[in-house]
């Protein structure tokens, strides 16, 4: 039998304290919509209680984010950053190719003009190349650094970003390194 265990914490003067437990059996058999039902009951219980949390901190379980969502239209869903680099890691070495591309060019070039809408992988190649192991480093160097910018913290000659600012440069970079070195797959995947 397998449980996962959900724990909702509250943040008071700095010291974080466990306000309630969730023990959710799921032999895998349980399935996202039920899982989702059963986060909204228990998320629920607590807005009831008056519990409104501007944040949400998550691993990216999808059945979590969408009864967060669901309960509380304003939280900021947030990622935990050990499961980001656990989940990019394990991509970066994965080389299979995926069954679908949930990328639309064109929508990216709307929000980013210097992005080319045609740069991306194509499902008809048998062999791809995610990344190459001498680059992954580079990868999560860079994503480190934008996960870690913020409007509050200055760069230098103290001047600030704003957080449009700070997304845009994050795009770009990612964008021409996954551009310069031929790597379409990881592009759509970031």
């Amino acid at each position: 039998m397998k449980f996962e265990l959900y724990v909702v914490h509250v943040k008071v003067d700095e010291i974080g304290f466990p306000l309630s437990y969730l023990f959710l059996e799921n032999n895998g058999n349980c399935n996202n919509g039920i899982r989702t039902g059963i986060l909204i009951n228990f998320f629920v219980q607590l807005k009831m209680r008056n519990l409104e949390p501007e944040f949400f901190l998550t691993d990216k379980d999808f059945a979590q984010i969408s009864a967060a969502k669901f309960v509380w239209k304003n939280v900021k869903i947030q990622l935990c950053l050990w499961h980001i680099k656990k989940a990019v890691e394990i991509r970066l070495r994965n080389n299979k190719t995926p069954q679908q591309i949930n990328y639309n060019g064109e929508a990216a070039n709307k929000l980013f003009s210097f992005i080319d809408p045609s740069f991306q992988p194509s499902l008809t190649e048998e062999k791809i190349l995610f990344c190459s192991k001498e680059l992954r480093l580079l990868v999560w160097q860079m994503m480190h650094n934008h996960l870690h910018q913020h409007p509050l913290i200055s760069i230098i000659n103290k001047q600030f970003l704003s957080s449009t600012q700070i997304w845009t440069a994050a795009v770009q970079e990612i964008y021409n390194f996954c551009q310069q070195n031929s790597l379409p797959w990881l592009w759509t995947y970031l």
